[in-house]
């Protein structure tokens, strides 16, 4: 489907030049949020195919051809980045750790529902008390 191009006039094109900037700072913001860790991509993957949706509307181009482009392009880059954290953790040199002495482990089992005495699992919620 085309939609017509965005009605421009010379006070609009300083303020969608700035917005653009915005919103492609934005999304380096996201990436590297990723990069470090982040594993939500929606906003991302979002902005990068309403991004895409816009600029088909400003120059008249076919829209959902855009937005499928975008949202392939915008899927391989946070791939790549998802990815990229994994060959970090994997070489990251493997460290032992320590736990106190003075952990107290019955209120661990206590709040995982465990019977510390006895040590067979106990649920939460027993399903009788919900009248399951």
């Amino acid at each position: 489907m085309r939609h017509r191009p965005f009605p421009t006039n010379p006070g609009s094109t300083f303020d969608l030049r700035e917005m653009r900037k915005a919103v492609d700072k934005y999304l380096d913001l996201a990436a590297a949020r990723i990069y470090a860790g982040e594993k939500n991509i929606k906003c991302y993957v979002l902005v990068s195919c309403l991004l895409a949706q816009a600029d088909a509307m400003q120059v008249g181009a076919l829209v959902e051809q855009r937005i499928s482009v975008a949202l392939k392009k915008s899927l391989e880059t946070c791939y790549s980045l998802l990815w990229s954290q994994i060959q970090d953790m994997q070489d990251a040199p493997l460290s032992p750790t320590t736990v106190g002495e003075q952990l107290d482990w019955s209120q661990w089992n206590n709040f995982m529902g465990l019977n510390a005495t006895v040590g067979s699992p106990q649920p939460l919620i027993s399903l009788t008390q919900l009248d399951m």
